[in-house]
């Protein structure tokens, strides 16, 4: 079973550990419909938020992750490596960031949300694990990043069941231009 669905010809495709669909409205949604905008997934996966996005809206997106379940897809570049925090600016600039279930993977997570942050020029979603889950080789306390978030303006636009499905995990909008 793979970590998130496949995105195929305008249809969810194949059985996965994580929800993509309610994220993806809410990331939508908070968009207000605008087309043609450049985004970058940080930590893409499977790419399903990339090639919908492209697939919907016409967005050019650049997908980043070493995952093995990363593939292209039109309207999508994919950057196929782990980078590191220092890199992101190679990357180049983006009206639309996507760091889905990635800092709380990395001790440099506050690195790679201040380089995040640098190269967004609109709006910013992250979403990160509860506090109190559990995760398998995953040692970053969590609560920092969500207390940075928070300081940063950053709005809960949607909860879904994380790796441990009692505990919800918050996708968070952060308005960059704004900060």
């Amino acid at each position: 079973m793979e970590y998130q669905p496949q995105w195929i010809a305008g249809r969810e495709s194949g059985d996965s550990l994580r929800d993509c669909a309610v994220r993806y409205s809410a990331i939508a949604e908070s968009l207000g419909g605008r087309g043609g905008l450049r985004v970058v997934g940080f930590g893409a996966g499977g790419n399903y938020f990339g090639v919908r996005l492209s697939h919907d809206f016409g967005h050019h997106t650049v997908a980043v992750d070493d995952s093995p379940e990363l593939s292209p897809a039109p309207g999508v570049e994919v950057v196929a490596a782990r980078l590191q925090p220092e890199e992101v600016h190679g990357l180049g600039r983006f009206d639309i960031t996507l760091c889905l279930s990635v800092l709380h993977h990395h001790q440099r997570w506050r690195e790679y949300l201040d380089e995040l942050t640098a190269v967004t020029d609109g709006v910013l979603f992250v979403e990160v694990a509860h506090p109190g889950e559990a995760l398998p080789g995953v040692h970053t306390q969590r609560q920092p990043i969500h207390d940075r978030l928070l300081e940063m303006g950053g709005e809960v636009i949607c909860q879904t069941p994380g790796w441990e499905t009692k505990f919800l995990r918050p996708t968070y909008r952060v308005d960059v231009q704004s900060l």
